[in-house]
C-alpha cells in the first residue's frame, strides 16, 4: 500500500489515497485506453477508494474525477516508477538470458563444416509451431538483451 496525496479540482476534493501500487498502475493504464463511459468499472473502484479515504462521492463525481486521477496516477506516480520498472524488466530479461544460454550452446554447437544458421531442436519438440517458437527464442538468446544490466538510483525507489 502506498499513500498518494491527490487534489481533485473537478470535484473540489483533497484526498490521500491508501492504495496498492498494482491498482495505481491498473487504474492509470485503463484510463489511458478507455473513454469515460468504458471506464465505469474504474469509476466504481475510484468511488470505493475515495470512500475509504473518508471522502465518499456519487458515481457521477467519480466519473468527473477520472481526468484528475489520471494526471496524478500517470503523470506523477507512474512516471516516478517507470525507471524502476525498466530496471526490473531488464533484470528479468537478463535472468532469462542467463538461464537459456546453456540451451542455446547445446542447440547451436560451433560447426565449421556446416556454417549455416541452424538449431538442434530438443528431441521431444515435434510440431512446427513449437519448433518456430524455439527458433525465435534461440535467435533472441543469440542477440542478447538490448541494454546492459543497470541499477536505478535509490532516490527513485523511496516514494509512493
Amino acid at each position: 500500500m502506498v499513500q498518494i496525496p491527490a487534489w481533485l479540482p473537478t470535484i473540489s476534493k483533497q484526498v490521500t489515497l491508501k492504495i496498492p501500487r498494482s491498482l495505481v498502475l491498473k487504474i492509470g493504464g485503463n484510463l489511458s485506453k478507455h473513454n469515460y463511459l468504458r471506464a465505469i468499472g474504474i469509476s466504481k473502484e475510484l468511488q470505493r477508494q475515495l470512500a475509504q479515504a473518508g471522502e465518499p462521492v456519487e458515481l457521477y463525481q467519480a466519473i468527473l474525477a477520472q481526468e484528475d486521477i489520471y494526471q496524478t496516477f500517470h503523470d506523477d506516480v507512474a512516471s516516478y516508477h517507470v525507471s524502476t520498472i525498466a530496471e526490473f524488466l531488464n533484470e528479468l530479461w537478463w535472468g532469462i538470458q542467463t538461464y537459456l544460454v546453456p540451451e542455446y550452446e547445446r542447440s547451436h554447437p560451433n560447426n565449421e563444416v556446416d556454417p549455416r544458421d541452424w538449431y538442434q531442436y530438443p528431441s521431444d519438440l515435434n510440431d512446427l509451431f513449437s519448433k518456430a517458437c524455439y527458433w525465435n527464442l534461440m535467435n533472441q538468446i543469440r542477440s542478447g538483451p538490448i541494454f546492459p544490466p543497470f541499477r536505478v538510483t535509490k532516490h527513485l525507489k523511496g516514494r509512493y
